[in-house]
């Protein structure tokens, strides 16, 4: 965004859930947790949602946008989750898992966002952005060399 005059955004923000029977899975506090999720998760499909919100920071004015993919989970097993929650990588993402581990690979396909699968639609931040007549040229094609996938958003 450097040398772009644009309006003051003075904050900018993105979160994801999981969401499976209508719960939300959050982020497992410990491998019980994790290894629940991943086997609740296995062979199913799920929604990942990731909302971005931008804040004007003089008018208070805000604009979400929300990334809402279907996820359908590869029929893994036992002794591949238990490999993956012993890498660590689980705790810090929302359902336990990473789409983008490169051992485990967990997801069988998608539909809808990869980047927000991942937990940063850049596609959508460059929405929220455009709101505020921030023009983010190219977004999609950053989009893509970021996640190595098409964006979602074209």
């Amino acid at each position: 965004i450097a040398n772009v005059p644009t309006p003051a955004i003075s904050a900018a923000a993105a979160d994801t859930v999981v969401t499976l029977d209508g719960d939300v899975l959050s982020k497992p506090a410990s491998p019980a947790e994790a290894r629940a999720m991943l086997t609740r998760l296995r062979g199913r499909a799920h929604r990942v949602l990731s909302a971005v919100t931008a804040l004007h920071a003089e008018t208070e004015r805000r604009h979400t946008t929300l990334s809402d993919t279907t996820v359908i989970m590869r029929p893994y097993t036992s002794a591949e989750v238990d490999a993956y929650i012993a890498t660590g990588d689980p705790f810090d993402k929302a359902g336990g898992y990473a789409i983008q581990h490169p051992q485990f690979s967990p997801v069988a396909r998608i539909i809808g966002c990869y980047a927000g699968v991942v937990g940063f639609p850049v596609g959508h931040v460059a929405e929220a952005l455009a709101h505020f007549g921030i023009s983010l040229p190219h977004a999609s094609r950053h989009c893509a060399n970021f996640i190595g996938h098409p964006c979602c958003l074209g």
